[in-house]
């Protein structure tokens, strides 16, 4: 019965001593920003933890992803049908707070599937249709957006969260566990 005790005791602590991790490598702490080159697109997808921050310009098109270092090689950052997707290749521990900032002229839709959070903290005017869809944990925070119509569309345990929205018309969908909050919706 000691010999149990003692062996599952120095397997413990052998492993809570290791600096890999068990499932994928470890980061090593030291923040780097690097520019992502892209093509346009109109929509952004987010299927993995990886917060996005969103500003709209006037004609400028820009990608930057901040993460630990020796990590950058595994994230996947790429276009597809006029869709940013914002992926991981494989599995691993960040040390420090890992985010995208991007900023185009317009978007027209977010998809969140994974528990990455998108931020747009200044206003978004688009001509046409907005569209939220959350299936994953991640939330969709907005400060101020004017749209022809919006579509809010929760299925998972995200949240959305609008300070304030000018629309002609708008639809909110949840059948998940995730919550739609407006403050001023007109």
């Amino acid at each position: 019965m000691f010999k149990r005790i003692a062996s599952l005791l120095l397997m413990v602590l052998a492993l809570s001593s290791c600096e890999l991790g068990i499932f994928g490598e470890l980061g090593n702490g030291v923040s780097v920003s690097q520019e992502i080159e892209v093509g346009d697109f109109d929509r952004i997808s987010i299927p993995s933890f990886v917060d996005v921050y969103y500003t709209q310009t006037s004609d400028d098109l820009s990608v930057t992803l901040t993460c630990d270092e020796n990590l950058s090689k595994y994230y996947k950052i790429e276009v597809r049908n006029a869709e940013l997707i914002v992926d991981c290749r494989r599995a691993f521990y960040t040390k420090i707070d890992t985010y995208l900032r991007v900023c185009s002229p317009s978007i027209s839709g977010v998809k969140i599937s994974g528990s990455g959070d998108l931020y747009i903290d200044k206003a978004l005017t688009i001509d046409n249709s907005f569209t939220i869809e959350s299936s994953g944990s991640g939330d969709a925070e907005i400060a101020d957006l004017t749209a022809a119509s919006a579509t809010i569309s929760l299925t998972g345990s995200g949240d959305a969260k609008i300070d304030r929205m000018l629309v002609e018309s708008a639809e909110f969908k949840s059948s998940g566990s995730g919550d739609i909050e407006g403050k001023e919706i007109t």
